[in-house]
């Protein structure tokens, strides 16, 4: 919510811009995971669907820049009888690779080559379209946000009868300045995978103070 106030001195207020723009970037979470009787066996099948995972990600082109480990985990899992205590059953490893696609019209189909290569141990995680460079968007929201706060200024100051003065400050307020790219999450595997980018929201918020002409 924004705010507005007269004071003795000034009037202050706040102001938000916005703006719409199609993400050019489709970042992708995909874990693999793999169990076995042993954490040796475990981690090589692990490391072999992996191996393919990657593989197939740069056959489609994606850069190996552009893919990074995020979680590596080997744990435990057992067995619950009704009497006694528990016991190793076996042991699962998850490797959680982030991928960032920046071809968002074949992202689609360089996820179902990723998880088809994975087989039956790949799973997607979520998808998040984002922007590879927001600073002009932003740019474009501040003077918006300023824009928005001045109107507020002088349909204040008229409703007051008073003139509004020079601006005494400027604030940008950090919890109001943000982007909201599109997000998706799929938990399970899909035999084909439709992605459209869509648009994303980038916001800024102000708060400013004009000073109240005598």
């Amino acid at each position: 919510m924004t705010e507005e106030s007269v004071m003795e001195k000034g009037i202050v207020v706040s102001g938000v811009g916005e703006v719409r723009a199609a993400p050019d970037i489709l970042a992708v979470t995909i874990d693999v995971e793999t169990r076995a009787s042993t954490v040796a066996a475990a981690r090589t099948a692990n490391a072999e669907a992996a191996a393919r995972l990657i593989a197939s990600l740069k056959a489609e082109g994606v850069d190996q820049r552009d893919i990074q480990t995020a979680n590596l985990s080997v744990r435990a899992e057992y067995d619950r009888p009704d009497s006694g205590n528990p016991r190793v059953s076996g042991y699962r490893v998850t490797n959680s690779l982030r991928v960032l696609l920046r071809d968002t019209e074949k992202a689609g189909a360089a996820i179902d080559a990723a998880l088809d290569a994975a087989g039956d141990d790949g799973r997607l995680g979520g998808l998040r379209f984002d922007f590879s460079d927001p600073a002009p968007l932003y740019a474009q929201a501040r003077i918006r946000a300023c824009i928005d706060a001045r109107e507020k200024a002088l349909a204040l100051a008229s409703g007051m009868a008073v003139k509004l003065g020079k601006l005494v400050s400027v604030v940008e307020n950090a919890a109001e300045t943000q982007r909201q790219p599109s997000m998706l999450a799929a938990a399970m595997r899909m035999e084909s995978l439709p992605v459209e980018a869509g648009e994303s929201t980038v916001s800024v918020g102000v708060t400013a103070h004009f000073a109240i002409k005598g």
